[in-house]
């Protein structure tokens, strides 16, 4: 395909298409867990944040971006000869502005926009178009960055952001310090080619004598130039292209028309053709000749260096919104793997309590199933001890039973409430262990937003109605009240008013042992009998209790899915955009 101004438009609308995608992906997450949304509003703030850099950047592809000439941007410090070293272009280019004004003014119009010393001479950036073999190309002169820039920063990058590539400018001796080195990774992206000019300082007075004009580079300037190259490379990497070296007063001089307002350029260019014995000889010592070759040299690819500018430029907007994904991700990454772990560990809690709740609960009710027929054994036995008769018996029978009944269902209800109370508080002092977990987990700044890692499963346990304390309740009157369904009272009051008869005929023939043996066996009869429906009614209970159980570990398992598929929404896109990285260099 192409690389032209309609193929990068459709590489900048795949990546905001690839950006759609990874929100669709995340809003079609839905969770009722609340440090779990605050990290999703936080990715799509993020992505919407970065589809406006893109759209951004698309536009001033589209609108902003030269496609038919070269821009060249010269950067740097204040006072560091930008100005001096465009208009040496200029004049050399023959430039159409300037070549206008010498029509009108042909005493000399060169030198107006070459500083006289003060901080920030350029206040505003400046294009100049001209013509290098016959191809446009545009140089721009970029406000200088140390002096008091601020209120020129937005026109710096904007100057900036218009360059295929950059200039930047030195003039210092050695080293850049560390906060110039900031600056320069500040203002400049990481798409654009850069240069380095040193410009090596020097009034006339430098070149009075003989040696001081044999050669522009001494030890001293070598030196320099390697500690300027090292430093560029380590700030800029393969963006940086090498270091030219000028002097890029000498050069103006050699070839200016000064204006009568610039007698203090008139007056050096004066002597310094009286030292140097001519102008030829002054440009050919200033070096400024291999600068304009590095400059001739793009123009006769200038097409090929705008598309490359633009693809590293396309390259560095995916890899920008890859990089500030991942940062988001690796920033949560602990945060996010506590909080799987954490739910985990609570999932794994509430099967624990309920499966305790649940044996504590069949333990209890078969010990107050046992102690019932314990109870009606020692009630007829105490009965036949005093020598009651059979027609007294069968007038007290009912009551035992009543009250053996009340006593049992008094039981399993106290067991029942007993354990749903123990249940309830375990599973919420789990809960409030979590809660304060999050709570105590510091904000994260991400750049994007701030939010507070806090979770809330309240939600979904309110939707379960089950650690209501009315709720509860109302559960354990429907769970006892299955218990009890089967009324195995019933049956034996029925069968004992049978063994009535028998007692008054044993009671006189066969005496007491023989009549409590007689009920003690029938009590083992019938609580063998009804065994099994005590055990259904346990098991109707426990189903109960694994179905509530079972709904708050879906809900916690909804949200552990709900966190992969967060993480594995990221992990697709930013593959999705390294894809196109990768599909920008073939």
């Amino acid at each position: 395909m192409k690389k032209d101004k309609s193929y990068f438009e459709t590489k900048y609308k795949e990546i905001i298409k690839k950006l759609d995608s990874c929100r669709i992906e995340i809003e079609e997450i839905s969770s009722n867990e609340k440090v779990l949304n605050s990290i999703i509003q936080v990715y799509r703030s993020t992505i919407d944040e970065q589809k406006g850099k893109v759209r951004y950047e698309l536009d001033y592809a589209l609108n902003g971006v030269e496609w038919d000439k070269f821009v060249i941007a010269f950067f740097g410090e204040t006072n560091a000869g930008k100005s001096t070293t465009i208009e040496t272009f200029r004049i050399k280019l023959q430039e159409a502005t300037r070549e206008e004004q010498l029509k009108r003014k042909s005493s000399g119009v060169d030198g107006a926009i070459v500083g006289d010393g003060q901080s920030d001479f350029t206040k505003d950036y400046n294009e100049y178009n001209m013509n290098v073999n016959g191809n446009p190309v545009v140089l721009i002169d970029v406000p200088g960055i140390e002096g008091n820039e601020a209120e020129f920063k937005e026109g710096i990058k904007k100057a900036l952001s218009k360059a295929h590539c950059v200039f930047y400018v030195y003039a210092g001796n050695g080293q850049i310090n560390e906060e110039t080195t900031k600056k320069i990774k500040e203002y400049l992206g990481d798409w654009v080619s850069v240069y380095s000019i040193f410009n090596i300082r020097g009034g006339v007075s430098n070149y009075d004598e003989e040696e001081e004009r044999e050669s522009l580079k001494g030890e001293n300037e070598k030196k320099n130039e390697k500690l300027i190259e090292k430093t560029f490379k380590k700030v800029l990497g393969d963006l940086y292209k090498g270091n030219i070296s000028i002097q890029a007063l000498l050069a103006m001089c050699s070839i200016a028309k000064f204006s009568a307002k610039r007698k203090d350029l008139k007056k050096q260019q004066s002597s310094l053709i009286n030292f140097f014995g001519g102008s030829e000889r002054i440009y050919e010592f200033s070096e400024f000749s291999k600068l304009l070759e590095v400059v001739e040299q793009k123009s006769y690819s200038y097409k090929d260096e705008i598309i490359e500018a633009n693809i590293r430029k396309l390259q560095s907007v995916a890899l920008s919104s890859i990089q500030t994904l991942l940062h988001i991700s690796e920033s949560q990454s602990k945060e996010i793997g506590d909080l799987e772990q954490h739910l985990k560990n609570f999932r794994n809690a509430v099967n624990i309590e309920f499966s305790k709740a649940e044996r504590n609960i069949e333990v209890g009710w078969s010990q107050a199933y046992n102690s019932m027929f314990e109870y009606i054994k020692k009630r007829f036995d105490c009965w036949i001890d005093k020598g009651n008769d059979s027609d007294k018996i069968k007038k007290e029978e009912k009551r035992i039973f009543s009250d053996a009944e009340k006593s049992f269902e008094q039981d399993c209800e106290e067991v029942y409430k007993e354990q749903i109370r123990i249940l309830s508080e375990n599973i919420n002092r789990q809960r409030k262990e979590l809660f304060a977990y999050y709570k105590e987990l510091p904000s994260l700044n991400t750049g994007v937003a701030k939010f507070s890692t806090y979770i809330d499963m309240s939600e979904a346990f309110d939707k379960m109605g089950f650690f209501n304390s009315d709720d509860a309740w109302e559960l354990g009157g429907i769970a006892v009240g299955l218990s009890l369904a089967w009324n195995p009272i019933g049956w034996i009051i029925g069968a004992i008013s049978i063994f009535g008869w028998g007692l008054r005929k044993w009671k006189y023939d066969k005496g007491k042992g023989k009549a409590k043996d007689d009920i003690r066996k029938f009590l083992n009869k019938a609580k063998n009998e009804n065994k099994p429906k005590l055990s259904k009614s346990i098991r109707e209970l426990k189903n109960k209790l694994d179905q509530k159980s079972r709904e708050i570990q879906a809900a916690i398992k909804r949200e552990e899915r709900n966190v992969q598929s967060l993480k594995v929404a990221i992990e697709n896109s930013t593959i999705e955009l390294k894809q196109t990285i990768i599909e920008l260099n073939i």
